[in-house]
């Protein structure tokens, strides 16, 4: 766990992931309509985004979005979980479902920059993090933050 500061005060965040790989597969392979009412919580109906199917090299994109401390110290150390949604998204073929999540984020994202930029600084990372994780706990919550980590770390989300 971490003191950040933030929007709404000093919190204490806990960006671990306590899930490990033997769980998370079994919940993609067993569980698949849960996961899938996770990533479709991400999703509101309503204006929707031009979506962007660029990508980056994740490098520049963390030096972009002043993540390159949050990435290496969080998101990096869930590549292989990450690697299971990813091949759960793309076998439930689900990129539908990623761009409507990723559109809903990205309002999210613009309306915390004034409207300036996609930018996802560590700060708005943290606030979309506690927001989409309200009110869920243990392997729901762990599921929720490798789906965030996964929207950005494959360039759906973010500023590339």
């Amino acid at each position: 766990m971490i003191k950040q500061t933030n929007l709404f005060g000093d919190n204490i965040i806990n960006y671990q992931i306590s899930i490990d790989v033997e769980r998370l597969q079994e919940i993609v392979r067993e569980e698949t309509p849960k996961v899938k009412q996770l990533l479709n919580t991400l999703t509101t109906s309503g204006k929707n985004v031009i979506t962007d199917n660029s990508s980056i090299k994740i490098d520049e994109k963390n030096i972009q979005n002043e993540l390159i401390d949050f990435y290496d110290s969080f998101i990096k150390k869930q590549e292989s979980k990450i690697e299971i949604l990813e091949k759960f998204v793309i076998d439930n073929s689900l990129y539908d479902d990623i761009d409507s999540a990723s559109d809903t984020l990205k309002l999210f994202i613009y309306s915390h920059q004034d409207r300036k930029s996609h930018k996802l600084t560590p700060n708005i990372f943290n606030i979309l993090i506690q927001e989409h994780t309200k009110g869920l706990k243990g392997d729901d919550k762990d599921v929720m933050k490798l789906l965030l980590f996964f929207l950005y770390r494959e360039c759906f989300i973010g500023d590339k």
